[in-house]
């Protein structure tokens, strides 16, 4: 259970690096910020079906708990 627990951690981390105003959500801006931090060469539509593929409430972000979702679904945590 320690190590779920140190995967959840490091998972909320990763969120949080997105979420580098803190406002809670991760929108195209800070996709495409973080893409560009790790040298990645993504599309903007792309991002934008990322975001899409996430974004249960349709808001146009990614909340901590969408996220969270997400990684579940993934069997990441």
């Amino acid at each position: 259970m320690l190590e779920d627990k140190n995967v959840e951690n490091e998972i909320e981390r990763a969120f949080d690096y997105f979420d580098d105003d803190g406002d809670g959500n991760i929108d195209f801006d800070k996709f495409k910020r973080v893409a560009i931090d790790i040298g990645e060469d993504v599309s903007d539509d792309v991002i934008r079906d990322m975001i899409n593929a996430a974004d249960f409430d349709q808001d146009g972000k990614v909340s901590k708990d969408e996220f969270m979702m997400v990684m579940r679904k993934m069997k990441l945590i």
